[in-house]
């Protein structure tokens, strides 16, 4: 994520960040391959527009 400039918060049960809808595909797919590359078996992805005024 820091390679985007992303902060992660991260947690016991899940992590959470925010991106632009136009970051999140290339965002979303590099937090998969890094997960993976680093021995996950299991990964649960949710995504949510978050309302702007």
């Amino acid at each position: 994520m820091e390679q985007h400039g992303v902060a992660v918060d991260f947690g016991p049960f899940g992590s959470i960040f925010v991106v632009s809808d136009e970051q999140m595909p290339t965002v979303v797919a590099d937090m998969m391959r890094a997960a993976y590359a680093n021995g996950a078996t299991f990964v649960s992805v949710s995504v949510a527009r978050q309302q702007t005024s």
